[in-house]
């Protein structure tokens, strides 16, 4: 389903198609959806937040041209992983690192580019530690703020 602020039949069935194409994609290698909806909403706030069975994404997010192919699969694989398979936060936010894998990464792999998806998260990890001066443990991350 698609829940729009105002109708743009075109919009909705971008999304629509990608929702399925997704779920199908992912209901592959992960096991069956959970649930018996998914539901992109529009919200009036500048975000994407994955909830079960569905995502809340802004206005201007929803119509950038990229998202149907990173923040919007991302936000799909959270029902799977964080909505259907909880995190313990007080470990780390483990979730983060498998939805970015399977909506980022491999989006990227299935065009060929996947090793250059993966050279750039290592140079920015880099400039991140160059920057911070410490390494940072996988459960130290808990959330991103930018």
């Amino acid at each position: 389903m698609v829940y729009l602020r105002q109708g743009d039949q075109e919009l909705a069935h971008r999304y629509l198609e990608a929702t399925h194409r997704y779920l199908d994609l992912y209901s592959r290698f992960l096991g069956p959806y959970a649930y018996s909806k998914f539901a992109a909403v529009e919200s009036f706030w500048e975000t994407g937040y994955g909830m079960p069975s569905f995502t809340l994404l802004g206005p201007k997010v929803m119509r950038l041209p990229f998202i149907l192919h990173t923040s919007y699969p991302h936000e799909i694989l959270h029902n799977w992983w964080g909505n259907g398979v909880y995190v313990d936060s007080t470990c780390g936010n483990w979730s983060e690192g498998l939805t970015a894998y399977l909506a980022n990464h491999l989006h990227q792999e299935r065009q060929g580019k996947g090793w250059r998806y993966r050279r750039a998260q290592l140079q920015q990890y880099t400039l991140y530690v160059a920057q911070h001066g410490k390494e940072r443990p996988l459960s130290g991350f808990q959330a991103r703020h930018s």
